[in-house]
């Protein structure tokens, strides 16, 4: 199982609007896949193997797969504890662009991930007209997932946090039953420079990981 399920993975992400969508997945990954059942192994020897540069399975301090590709995408997949079968519960996937490289615009990009999946939950913009540089964040809840805490709302502060937290804080801000997707993304001149894409379980993700201080 492990050394087939080094071999490759590309995934974008999966979202559901704010009534929760039926099937929260895209490119076949889905939130609760178990590596043992051979769905992934599935994706990584079938239509992901082309793109993938180098990947690495790690086993501690619970299993993991980190993956690079030849596009510039950097992906994390998190498996759950062997009693609950090595669950997908948090896939990060993140990619920048050089300068010059950018390939669509911020707003093109919401307008794609809402057309698709319907509007977000929660979303956050910190863009001001006569500046270079901003920053954007979306949340999709799953149809099971537990409701984001009582007047849980994103502000602009929160846009630094959400690319660097740990799952501890992930289960702070959003609640310990949160299931779904949050998307960060860094603009210049209007155009996608930074995309950052979780999809997470983290009341499955407790099974490994202390959910709490």
């Amino acid at each position: 199982m492990m050394r087939r399920a080094i071999l490759a993975l590309g995934l974008v992400a999966g979202l559901a609007g704010p009534a929760a969508a039926a099937d929260l997945a895209l490119q076949g990954l889905r939130l609760g896949m178990g590596e043992q059942t051979g769905e992934i192994d599935a994706l990584y020897e079938g239509v992901y193997r082309q793109a993938l540069r180098d990947s690495v399975g790690l086993a501690a301090p619970y299993h993991r797969i980190q993956s690079n590709f030849r596009d510039g995408r950097h992906l994390v997949l998190h498996f759950s504890s062997a009693a609950t079968g090595h669950k997908l519960f948090w896939v990060e996937l993140v990619r920048a662009w050089p300068e010059g490289q950018e390939k669509d615009t911020a707003d093109n990009l919401v307008r794609q991930l809402e057309g698709q999946f319907g509007p977000a939950a929660q979303k956050v913009d910190d863009r001001q007209e006569g500046r270079a540089f901003g920053s954007l964040a979306l949340v999709w809840t799953a149809e099971d997932s537990a409701p984001l805490p009582d007047g849980f709302a994103l502000t602009t502060d929160d846009l630094n946090k959400l690319f660097d937290q740990s799952f501890q804080e992930r289960v702070a801000m959003f609640g310990p039953g949160f299931k779904g997707l949050i998307v960060q993304v860094g603009i210049a001149d209007g155009k996608v420079r930074a995309l950052r894409q979780e999809l997470v379980d983290l009341k499955l993700g407790a099974s490994v990981l202390v959910p709490g201080p």
